[in-house]
């Protein structure tokens, strides 16, 4: 039942919902991030470290594996003009990040150790004075739902993957190595917030910037090749087959940051999660709004682009792999190199997978203690939470992941409908608080 509603109701409806929805915030906010650009350029230059730590935990959620392998799997089912169809995605994106971070920031309320809040809190309070009891209902269905995703993207997919890199490249056993994780996750998840952002701001930037040279290595010496890749990016972007390909790949890549995703669809923007990482920043509003949109560019713009490169420049040696997108980027990077640094770069790209999987895991652990707190109002349930999340690290190190991607197609697809209508419920709101900003 999971698999036929996930493919033929939530696949269609979820997908079309998020790029009408992003198209008329762009249109009703007109076009800022292109229009205010130096204006908005010159706000985050002066963001202190709360911001940037904000933007860090963020990250660690949105980005993952899926930049790697996503975007490999959409080049082989689309073409090379996927990739133009995800910069086209990534802007819709940017302004429905926008929107839920600048509406969970006006909405987020005070605790005792700092703001708390995401898109549970401003459902519930945007709606509660016309719709108390619909209030009530969807930001507990919300919440609840969220916290399955985070057991089965963040704990589960994220741990499988690391699992399957390891296996691949030094045969390590997966008992071993799902109990050396699930050691690791508890304790993080004992230290609680600050282990957990301190965690992410440290491996954020350094695993973003070595994909960043590791990649480089890959596309310089073949820059002479990179003008008949534009050429064919554009020339190929409005085909059918390209059209589908990118947009879907796009929306893979960001929401199974582990992976390649079975399902059709499950995106980070548009579907609530990442405004709970945010609403610790004391920024205002759209500053913090801001990062939400520099956040969607250096997951896809950025570091998709790196991985779509890198791959379209040695297609013709790493196509016969598509049906396996991870030995298909492993080759197009570790086959670029000599015999004697091919290895090296192999046990590069593991490591990629570790830092990038393990970021997300604290990252969604985060988000599933807020949404806990917020059905339970307190603390309570915490220490069964922590054992839950640690032997879902541990099964999915050992075990199949393929019911978890069934069950974060149905999770994150309802969290994004109903976090969509309440941003269109909410609609003058925010474009009050942009418009109030610029002037």
């Amino acid at each position: 039942m999971l698999e036929f509603i996930n493919k033929y109701i939530l696949g269609i409806s979820v997908p079309c919902a998020l790029m009408g929805v992003g198209l008329y915030f762009l249109f009703k906010l007109k076009f800022f991030p292109i229009t205010k650009f130096r204006q908005m350029a010159g706000t985050l230059t002066k963001n202190g470290k709360g911001a940037v730590r904000a933007l860090a935990l963020s990250l660690a959620g949105t980005l993952g594996v899926g930049n790697i392998v996503g975007v490999a799997s959409a080049i082989y089912s689309g073409g090379f003009g996927a990739i133009f169809w995800m910069w086209v995605s990534a802007a819709v994106a940017a302004v429905l990040k926008y929107a839920e971070i600048v509406l969970a920031m006006r909405r987020r309320e005070l605790s005792e150790n700092g703001f708390k809040g995401g898109a549970m809190y401003y459902i519930r309070s945007c709606l509660s004075k016309k719709f108390p009891r619909l209030a009530l209902i969807l930001s507990s269905v919300f919440a609840f739902f969220c916290i399955l995703n985070c057991f089965s993207m963040g704990a589960v997919m994220q741990t499988n993957a690391i699992s399957e890199a390891f296996w691949g490249a030094w045969n390590i056993p997966r008992g071993a190595l799902g109990l050396i994780l699930a050691l690791l996750a508890l304790f993080i998840l004992c230290g609680g917030f600050k282990v957990i952002i301190s965690l992410t701001s440290a491996l954020v930037p350094f695993m973003s910037v070595l994909y960043i040279l590791l990649s480089l290595a890959v596309i310089i010496p073949r820059a002479s090749s990179l003008p008949s890749v534009l050429g064919e990016i554009f020339s190929s972007a409005f085909c059918a087959e390209s059209a589908v390909g990118g947009i879907f790949g796009f929306l893979l890549s960001r929401a199974l940051r582990f992976g390649v995703m079975r399902g059709l669809f499950s995106n980070e923007a548009g579907c609530g999660t990442s405004p709970t990482a945010h609403v610790s920043s004391e920024s205002s509003p759209c500053e913090q709004g801001f990062m939400g949109i520099i956040e969607v560019f250096i997951d896809t713009v950025l570091l998709c682009s790196m991985t779509g490169f890198a791959v379209m420049l040695r297609y013709g040696e790493v196509a016969h792999l598509g049906e396996s997108p991870m030995k298909m980027v492993l080759e197009a990077y570790s086959g670029a190199f000599t015999p004697l640094f091919s290895g090296i770069v192999e046990c590069a790209m593991v490591f990629m997978v570790l830092c990038f999987g393990f970021a997300t895991v604290s990252c969604l652990s985060h988000y599933a203690f807020e949404c806990l707190e917020f059905l339970l109002h307190g603390k309570k349930g915490r220490g069964c939470l922590i054992i839950l999340y640690c032997a879902a690290v541990f099964l999915g190190a050992v075990g199949n992941s393929s019911w978890a991607w069934a069950v974060s197609d149905f999770t994150v697809g309802i969290m994004t409908l109903i976090n969509l209508a309440v941003l269109v419920f909410c609609r003058d709101e925010i474009s009050k608080e942009t418009y109030g900003y610029f002037r």
